[in-house]
């Protein structure tokens, strides 16, 4: 696509929730450097997004430069929207390696253009955001064997009541889980619940926090829609959650293909 402006809502840029997704972003500079060096070498297709990504170009990586911690980016598809590059406050870099999304940022105060202005040359980022497929992938739960998270809500008069709620779907960021309409007042969005037990078959009870993120009511479903995320996950609990996922996975595609 020309660069241009889209018509499209704005694009999200994870990298600017460290808070939801802390766990993704990279920081170590070989492992920075390992993916950047992938994309340049497969020629991989990365977008430019100016600012908050209404203007953006397509690119590829020309070179890295470790000695001089730079990176130079082609130019030449820019058609015209140089002014608001030199007027930017930041560029950002997306991509996909191998079904992972790739983020970067760069200050726009460091950026140096070619003479010919057929590259940009920026310092190497300090971090980038790898996002794997599977970690934004929302699979449904079984109905056998259904799954369920317990935690506990306070209520009137300072007592504590546990709830043990059915999971509806997971991915690797979050659940959705089914509750009681009469507990409506023990939810709202921004709320932390600590040390809930998620059972994974085959894993183990994980002790984990969760922060409701949307509370839904409606025809659809009976009940209460509770989308959560996970907070402060550590990377442990994400490898177990992970490996749960993919194995589900696994067996729907078998099921799928008449295999089981």
């Amino acid at each position: 696509m020309s660069a241009g402006q889209d018509a499209n809502p704005l694009p999200v840029f994870e990298i600017d929730r460290a808070e939801d997704f802390a766990q993704f972003l990279v920081s170590e500079n070989t492992e920075i450097i390992s993916y950047l060096r992938a994309l340049q070498a497969r020629r991989a297709g990365v977008t430019i997004h100016i600012d908050d990504g209404r203007l953006f170009f397509p690119s590829l990586i020309c070179a890295l430069d470790t000695e001089k911690r730079r990176i130079v980016l082609d130019t030449t598809k820019t058609r015209g929207i140089g002014q608001q590059v030199d007027a930017a406050e930041h560029i950002t870099l997306t991509a996909n390696l191998d079904k992972v999304k790739i983020q970067a940022r760069f200050p726009a105060r460091e950026l140096v253009k070619a003479a010919d202005g057929s590259t940009l040359s920026a310092p190497l980022p300090r971090q980038i955001l790898r996002l794997q497929r599977r970690e934004y992938f929302r699979l449904t739960t079984p109905q056998v064997n259904a799954l369920s998270c317990q935690l506990v809500v306070s209520q009137r008069g300072g007592t504590a009541r546990v709830l043990n709620l059915p999971l509806l779907d997971m991915s690797g960021n979050g659940v959705s889980l089914s509750a009681p309409p009469a507990h409506i007042d023990s939810f709202s969005p921004g709320s932390i619940f600590k040390d809930c037990r998620l059972a994974i078959p085959g894993e183990g009870i994980l002790l984990l926090n969760l922060c409701i993120r949307e509370v839904l009511a409606g025809d659809d479903h009976p009940g209460l829609r509770l989308g959560c995320e996970f907070h402060n996950l550590t990377l442990a609990r994400q490898s177990q959650i992970q490996r749960y996922i993919a194995r589900q996975e696994r067996e729907q595609k078998a099921r799928g293909s008449g295999l089981t």
